[in-house]
């Protein structure tokens, strides 16, 4: 990460560890469920059972959920990390890839309406945060 991202982000959220971490591929724990919100929602290891907030976070163009894999151990215990996967990437790499925009943020909408009611905070890597943001503009439209 950047120094001046990290400092940034450390003014913001001072509690929380930013120094590097290394993991193992055996300590990483990814929660699956058969339901059509898993197949886009990868949960990486536990979250609370009632979250105070969730994070909702969208790769890059090219980039699966799994670059968000380790961020939930650094995240406050009432935070919920939920990292969208995108069709074609990863475990869905057997699915067509979505074309445009409108077609991803018609899948997402729904399932982003039906989790748990809760507080929610999106973050984006470049074209992922174009998604967040359109996401987040859709949804206030309803």
């Amino acid at each position: 990460m950047s120094a001046q991202w990290r400092r940034s982000f450390e003014r913001r959220f001072p509690d929380i560890d930013t120094s590097p971490v290394l993991y193992r591929h055996r300590d990483i724990h990814c929660m699956h469920t058969s339901s059509q919100s898993d197949l886009w929602f990868k949960r990486f290891a536990r979250g609370p059972l009632r979250p105070r907030w969730r994070l909702l976070c969208f790769p890059y163009a090219g980039g699966s959920a799994g670059v968000f894999r380790h961020w939930q151990a650094h995240l406050p215990a009432d935070v919920e990390l939920l990292a969208v996967q995108y069709p074609g990437r990863e475990e869905r790499l057997r699915e067509a890839p979505m074309e445009n925009l409108q077609e991803l943020l018609e899948a997402l909408v729904p399932l982003v309406e039906a989790l748990p009611e809760c507080r929610y905070a999106v973050f984006g890597h470049s074209m992922g945060a174009m998604v967040g943001f359109e996401l987040v503009r859709a949804l206030r439209q309803r």
